[in-house]
């Protein structure tokens, strides 16, 4: 196991950045998980639930995480001074209620609503090595190799824990495990561990826009839904980068003055 580290890390989160999407996120979970399968007999899919999530960041905690990113002391005050002092009230029937402060919830619809629950989620890191995690927003995938599989108790109680420490509330319910088997053994005499009695083991799973199957992920032909799909976004990015490719060497040929100073 290695030292809890408390920094924030972006690399695993793929929403709200230039290089972030569905499909970045897809490919990279299902990468992880063909990688593993060459070592190991089977992997741990775990997609957890976080119970309005963008509702119950706390600004606190926020404000704090925000104050180890390096930015301008003037961008800083501003957003803390954004969400001070946040109150709320009900009108009804020409009754008002008592002022109640707003302590929590990234304010969705304004401008900080994205980077807010990004910056919350940056220190969420697995806690054993070689298993990892992927996260688009709330929606967080923790993948676990067979030679790890006695870390899941740790690893989920870690989650919920951290969901404690933020204001957050791991919803087991509706969080579902999925587990693959290698090429080779499926139909041979291997041992799975047990599910967990709060999170529901499933032969598929949705996964953001697809949905994967436990039998399907080595065998390409016999699952075209998801490998059309991640042939379609392996096109759109070769596609995208040939045209930036093409597009950067006709700038130079004009020998366009660098913008910088």
């Amino acid at each position: 196991m290695r030292q809890l580290s408390t920094a924030l890390n972006f690399e695993d989160q793929f929403v709200f950045r230039p290089s972030g999407s569905t499909d970045a996120a897809i490919i990279t979970l299902l990468h992880i998980v063909r990688s593993m399968l060459t070592t190991s007999d089977y992997v741990h899919v775990f997609a957890f639930d976080f119970s309005k999530a963008f509702d119950t960041v706390r600004h606190h905690t926020l404000m704090t995480k925000m104050a180890s990113l390096e930015l301008p002391d003037n961008i800083y005050n501003w957003i803390y001074d954004f969400f001070r002092d946040r109150q709320h009230c009900t009108r009804y029937a020409g009754q008002s209620s008592s002022v109640a402060a707003i302590t929590a919830s990234i304010i969705q619809g304004s401008g900080l609503d994205p980077a807010s629950y990004i910056i919350t989620a940056a220190d969420l890191h697995p806690v054993t090595n070689g298993n990892r995690i992927v996260k688009f927003a709330d929606d967080t995938y923790l993948v676990i190799p067979a030679f790890n599989s006695s870390s899941r108790l740790l690893e989920i109680d870690h989650i919920q824990t951290w969901a404690a420490g933020n204001n957050l509330m791991l919803n087991c319910s509706k969080s579902k495990e999925i587990m693959f088997t290698a090429r080779g053994k499926r139909g041979k005499s291997v041992q799975l561990p047990s599910p967990r009695l709060d999170i529901e083991r499933v032969s598929s799973l949705r996964v953001l826009v697809v949905i994967v199957n436990d039998q399907r992920l080595q065998r390409p032909t016999t699952c075209p839904t998801y490998w059309h799909h991640a042939a379609v976004c392996y096109t759109r990015y070769v596609s995208c980068a040939i045209m930036a490719s093409q597009s950067l060497r006709y700038m130079m040929s004009f020998a366009l003055p660098s913008s910088r100073s």
